[in-house]
């Protein structure tokens, strides 16, 4: 039986230029927290599977290519697109509440939301990565 190269196990992030190991995409998978990454266009090119669990989708291929324009938080749109220009000019770490975020199937929801620039190895920009948890439970306790 012949070891297979960490080269061979090697999965690519969805047009990013970003690589992970088939080990760690697993892991991504097990995080309850909710991960989607875009590209310096604002294209959404993934999400774990938290993200799709609580978007209802089945793939990953439902969210990837389409922007917040394309999504059922289009009346957001235009406020995440300014946050991730921001942060991908300017760098740094974002943290916020975000409410008012339609679901795929019409639900009002509250997120807080984590979002910081996802760069190369040689710290180019490549896009946003966004972490969030459904806090809608809370606001209305």
């Amino acid at each position: 039986m012949r070891k297979s190269s960490l080269k061979e196990k090697v999965v690519d992030i969805r047009g990013l230029g970003l690589e992970i190991t088939e080990q760690l995409k697993p892991v991504m998978d097990m995080i309850p927290t909710m991960l989607f990454w875009k590209d310096v266009d604002g294209v959404y090119r993934g999400c774990n599977a938290a993200a799709l669990g609580k978007l209802g989708l089945k793939s990953a291929d439902e969210i990837i290519g389409k922007t917040d324009f394309d999504l059922p938080w289009s009346n957001k749109a235009d406020q995440f697109s300014r946050e991730d220009k921001e942060l991908m000019e300017n760098g740094g770490l974002m943290e916020q509440m975000q409410s008012g975020i339609t679901s795929f199937d019409g639900e009002q929801l509250t997120f807080a939301v984590i979002k910081m620039p996802l760069k190369s190895h040689t710290g180019e920009v490549l896009g946003v990565i966004i972490s969030s948890v459904d806090i809608t439970h809370c606001e209305k306790t």
